[in-house]
C-alpha cells in the first residue's frame, strides 16, 4: 500500500466519523428539545376549572365576612372592591384580579345561581353555552362534584 492511499482511506475513515458525530450530535439536540403540544384544550380546561375554584373559595370568605354572596350585577368584582351596598363586614380584597378565562372570555358570575347559591362560567373555546369535551362550558358545580 502506498503512502497516498493510506492516507486517502484515514481520510475517509475521519469523513465517517466526522459524518456520525454530527448525526448523533443532531440527533441528541432533536431529541432533548422542549416540545408544546399544538392543542393545549386540556391545560386551559384545567386553568379554567382552578380558576372557577379560586374564585370559589374567595366567595366562600366574602360570604362568611359579609353575610352574603356578592349578586350578579356585583359580581367578581365584589372580592376586589368593596360593593357600595350592603357591604358591611368586607374584608378584602379577596383576590387580587378577575382575569379572563383561558380562551380571553369574561367569566359570567349569577347570584343567586341556577344550579347552586351562585354560578361561575366559563363557556369554553367557543365562548357559546354548552358544548362537549373540551368544547364544553366549565362551571362551579363541576368542581364541586369532583372534589
Amino acid at each position: 500500500m502506498t503512502a497516498k492511499r493510506k492516507s486517502a482511506k484515514k481520510s475517509r475513515l475521519l469523513d465517517v466519523i466526522l459524518i456520525v458525530l454530527i448525526i448523533a450530535a443532531a440527533g441528541y439536540y432533536v431529541g432533548t428539545m422542549k416540545r408544546t403540544p399544538k392543542d393545549n384544550s386540556a391545560v386551559k380546561y384545567k386553568k379554567a376549572k382552578a380558576d372557577i375554584l379560586k374564585f370559589s373559595k374567595a366567595l366562600e370568605v366574602f360570604k362568611k365576612d359579609v353575610g352574603r354572596y356578592p349578586s350578579s350585577r356585583e359580581g367578581l368584582l365584589a372580592l376586589m372592591v368593596a360593593p357600595t351596598e350592603r357591604s358591611q363586614g368586607w374584608n378584602g380584597a379577596y383576590i387580587l384580579e378577575v382575569p379572563p378565562d383561558p380562551w380571553g372570555n369574561l367569566y359570567v358570575f349569577r347570584s343567586p345561581g341556577y344550579r347552586r347559591d351562585y354560578d361561575i362560567i366559563s363557556f369554553g373555546p367557543d365562548g357559546l353555552q354548552n358544548g362537549e369535551n373540551f368544547q364544553g362550558d366549565i362551571v362551579n358545580w363541576q368542581n364541586e362534584r369532583e372534589k
